[in-house]
């Protein structure tokens, strides 16, 4: 409730800011110029480069000195479970807000460092969609590692940079891609490798190494397949095609350039490509949980054949001590 009672009260902000324009400078927002200080004039960007990385630097450590603190537990503790440290008798309320005015406070230098940066700001700020892709940055990096929200920031800012100059379908892919990870990665893309290791650990490297190449195999050719789909869609149902359309009446389905090739839409060997692309990425899939399941029923299996041994071992000594 208190996360979306915050989304909707960014909301509330970001339709009023354009309306003040004494307070928030209207559309046009609110302009400044960067002044010399320390011996520094800031005119170039290398200079506002290397100050914004310093403070960020020094808020990183910061924040890391903050987790090693009893307080820091305990805003663990509260993420985790909250109605277990109101049981142990904690301030859970207490403990919220302290951890929400710190958290607003390094919030604060950001923006300061952004507005340094930019020399501007405006309503676009307060936009929830803003709000919106740090949690989303936050689960993909993973809440449970020190650096993963800085590693989900990273990906996530050169997944959109990288994926909207090649496509118009980036958002869709950000948002399956933020779906999967909390399907199958809970923990984010900075636990994976703490989850490998765990299994290497379980089930060794050798009984592993299969069953990896089968995960990464299938969803390669099922990123595969379902990328030529959207994107294939994309352009069916983008305008320059009811242009082409409209230009040629004589054809009924245009040739649409995909990967450096044409490909006709009504052409049933068009789409027989994501077809069998997704038919073997499921193939693969199948393969690999048969193959973890496989690895389970072989860990647990030593245990109840030993624990199967010890008690026919246990029932024979009664009957040779009466035989004797």
């Amino acid at each position: 409730y208190f996360a979306m009672i915050t989304l909707a009260i960014a909301e509330l902000v970001h339709s009023l800011a354009p309306h003040l324009k004494g307070l928030f400078g209207g559309e046009a927002g609110v302009s400044s110029m960067r002044m010399p200080a320390w011996g520094f004039d800031f005119g170039s960007t290398t200079q506002v480069y290397y100050l914004v990385l310093g403070w960020t630097l020094l808020c990183v450590g910061l924040l890391y000195l903050y987790t090693r603190t009893p307080l820091g537990r305990l805003t663990c503790g509260l993420r985790e479970n909250s109605q277990r440290l109101r049981f142990l008798g904690y301030d859970v309320h207490g403990l919220g807000v302290a951890v929400f005015a710190i958290s607003a406070m390094f919030s604060g230098v950001a923006g300061a460092l952004q507005v340094l940066s930019n020399e501007s700001a405006n309503y676009v700020v307060f936009d929830p969609a803003l709000s919106a892709s740090v949690i989303l940055n936050c689960f993909i990096g993973g809440v449970s590692v020190f650096l993963g929200p800085a590693l989900g920031a990273a990906l996530m800012t050169f997944f959109g940079y990288a994926m909207s100059d090649l496509t118009r379908s980036w958002l869709l892919y950000q948002g399956i891609l933020f779906v999967l990870v909390m399907l199958f990665m809970p923990a984010g893309l900075a636990g994976l490798p703490g989850t490998l290791g765990r299994l290497r650990r379980r089930f060794g490297l050798a009984r592993l190494l299969p069953l990896v190449l089968l995960s990464v195999g299938a969803a390669s050719l099922l990123s595969l397949g379902g990328t030529f789909a959207v994107e294939l869609l994309q352009r069916v149902f983008s305008q320059d095609y009811r242009a082409a359309v409209q230009m040629n009446p004589g054809v009924a389905w245009p040739d649409v350039t995909l990967l450096s090739r044409a490909w006709s839409p009504g052409s049933p060997a068009t789409w027989a490509v994501p077809a069998a692309l997704f038919a073997v990425g499921l193939a693969l899939v199948w393969f690999a949980r048969r193959l973890h399941r496989a690895l389970e029923e072989g860990e647990s299996a030593p245990p109840s054949v030993a624990s199967a041994s010890a008690s026919a071992t246990v029932v024979n000594v009664p009957v040779t001590r009466s035989l004797a």
